[in-house]
């Protein structure tokens, strides 16, 4: 059984082989950043189904603005999170008391 040392030997040797820097490999990177795009669309869209079922039913719209309310405060401790806390702890109260 080969140990752990022995494995990234071999995958930095074969990368050397092949003329690819592990760090350094353009096409892995722009795969990670194609990646991330389409999660960012996929959590934008469940974000807006969210936001569709909030307003269409009266006890998942008071627990959205319940969390986002104890959610914004949470970050607004830091003082970036002040620039995400504030519209968070207003948009959940608005959601709250609606």
């Amino acid at each position: 059984m080969q140990g752990w040392a022995e494995i990234a030997c071999a995958q930095s040797a074969s990368a050397g082989a092949a003329g690819l820097h592990p760090a350094i490999d353009r096409r892995d990177s722009l795969g990670k950043i194609i990646g991330m795009s389409g999660t960012i669309i996929l959590a934008l869209i469940v974000l807006g189904l969210l936001a569709a079922a909030a307003l269409t039913f009266k006890p998942l719209r008071k627990t959205m603005g319940l969390l986002l309310v104890i959610l914004g405060a949470i970050a607004c401790l830091t003082f970036f999170g002040l620039i995400i806390g504030v519209p968070m702890i207003i948009v959940g109260g608005i959601l709250l008391f609606i």
